[in-house]
């Protein structure tokens, strides 16, 4: 996983990177035994996360750049997305 971040912090596409970085959340929280979507996952994993709030966000971010056609990407808001992915990751002890 640690590969894959650091993959996804080299990425130049912001869009793609806040994707990815979702999708990397999703599956550690697979791998820690966690069903359902990434949405369902969180709700139950809650208290393993120092700012819930702000994985919310990075997660939503990301829901509008995959359903809406015409989203463009804030590259402060992707950045903040990116951010907010990392620091999920380090509460779940991957960083």
């Amino acid at each position: 996983f640690i590969k894959a971040w650091r993959k996804i912090c080299a990425e130049k596409d912001l869009k793609h990177a806040v994707m990815d970085a979702d999708k990397l959340l999703d599956a550690v929280l697979s791998k820690k035994g966690y069903t359902g979507s990434l949405g369902e996952k969180l709700k139950v994993a809650a208290p393993l996360f120092s700012n819930l709030d702000s994985v919310w966000s990075a997660h939503k971010l990301r829901n509008r750049m995959a359903h809406e056609l015409e989203m463009r990407v804030n590259e402060s808001a992707a950045r903040a997305a990116l951010s907010d992915f990392e620091r999920a990751l380090r509460d779940l002890g991957l960083l």
